[in-house]
């Protein structure tokens, strides 16, 4: 089951210069590095979950290294 578990998520807000990457066709790498200047990584959401005693370390590495895979 799910209960007692803890969501994990990435958030990318559209600003402006977002919104303007995208209309000229940004590539993926210059859209990531824009995106996360002002939103929140999966790793950067996995340490606060670590620094606030939410889960351990080897379970944050765990799954945001299994993210990494997929990149």
């Amino acid at each position: 089951g799910y209960k007692g578990r803890l969501g994990l998520f990435e958030a990318v807000e559209i600003t402006a210069s977002m919104r303007k990457l995208i209309l000229e066709g940004a590539n993926e790498n210059t859209l990531a590095q824009e995106a996360f200047r002002h939103g929140t990584s999966l790793q950067k959401s996995a340490s606060q979950l670590v620094a606030q005693g939410l889960t351990s370390l080897e379970e944050a590495l765990r799954v945001t290294r299994a993210e990494a895979a997929y990149e």
